[in-house]
């Protein structure tokens, strides 16, 4: 081979070379091989897109240094999983040849699409497939790959079967409302089956209002006042509900009896409380069925349907008599 072909050669590859990496660069993506899903750093990201064949989407999005799923409180636990995968997952085994065909088949109708984004820029996109019988492993195909790997995080216990998840139940806080941070400056309550307007109670810097419908309300304790306002703090949830048809199931053709509105810096937060009904075995001290459940009630709040222990929120439903001078 002459000196000048192997130059041309060099040439070729070079600027081979230098145009993948330039694609490379202006897809975001972090390599082009199909063996690296994780991120060196996970201050390169700020966004992680979950999305399934059915349409179920969920965004976690890091906003004021808090990370957010669908602009929802995000469970904490699950996140800090998340992010350990981010930079960390690695490679374990490939998937066998004569299993390839027909996981391929699985990763195109049922599979869970992975995005790593900063801000609109694709750093990375793979899918992902959960193997039951391994829950600390994860099926992975890198995007436009045909070669599927088995992948883990190396020395962590990670659950990839309640991870990789695009619906919002599996993300969202069970903390309906966290107060701990804000004013409180007006609760305004009503109870629902009693005909009435709102009783409200507020604070400013220098004094405690009360009104009923509008109309200030005298003979009040002021410390009463004080201490309800204080008493909002964290409100948590047993359990979630999202979807339309399965919050008409629970709750039925029931109205809301009791409302809560309160105000903390300035913003208006509302709670919708509902009756839950009884289970086939619930009885009363009597023996008799119960319809409503003593124990617990749901909650509708940010368009949402939560269980919570009765007794956690019901002494945030306060009426004006509750606040009298004694």
């Amino acid at each position: 081979m002459n000196k000048r072909l192997k130059i041309l050669i060099a040439i070729f590859v070079v600027s081979i070379g230098v145009f993948l990496y330039l694609n490379n660069k202006e897809r975001g993506n972090v390599s082009l091989d199909d063996r690296v899903f994780s991120i060196g750093e996970l201050s390169m990201v700020n966004t992680i897109l979950l999305s399934n064949s059915k349409g179920d989407q969920v965004v976690l999005k890091l906003e004021d240094e808090e990370w957010k799923a669908n602009n929802n409180l995000i469970n904490k636990q699950k996140i800090n999983e998340l992010q350990k995968v981010v930079t960390g997952l690695k490679v374990k085994n490939r998937v066998a040849s004569k299993l390839v065909d027909s996981l391929l088949v699985v990763f195109k109708e049922s599979s869970i699409q992975v995005k790593y984004l900063d801000g609109t820029k694709e750093m990375l996109s793979y899918k992902t497939i959960v193997d039951n019988t391994k829950q600390n492993e994860v099926i992975v195909l890198m995007e436009g790959s045909r070669t599927p790997y088995y992948a883990h995080v190396f020395g962590e216990e990670v659950n990839f079967l309640t991870l990789f998840k695009a619906e919002i139940t599996a993300w969202s806080s069970l903390v309906i409302a966290d107060f701990t941070k804000a004013k409180v400056s007006r609760v305004c309550t009503k109870d629902l089956i009693v005909q009435g307007g709102y009783f409200c109670v507020t604070a400013s810097d220098t004094s405690m209002n009360f009104t009923s419908s509008g109309d200030p309300l005298l003979n009040m304790d002021v410390k009463k006042g004080v201490n309800y306002l204080r008493e909002f703090k964290q409100i948590k949830a047993k359990k979630m509900f999202s979807n339309k048809k399965v919050i008409r199931e629970l709750v039925g053709d029931q109205k809301a009896f009791f409302e809560v509105k309160v105000l903390a810096s300035g913003k208006e937060t509302i709670f919708l409380a509902f009756r839950k009904r009884a289970g086939l075995n619930q009885v009363d001290f009597t023996g008799k069925p119960m319809k409503f459940d003593d124990e617990h009630m749901y909650i509708m709040a940010n368009n949402k349907l939560y269980l919570i222990d009765y007794f956690s929120f019901e002494g945030l439903m306060k009426r004006e008599k509750e606040f009298l001078n004694e």
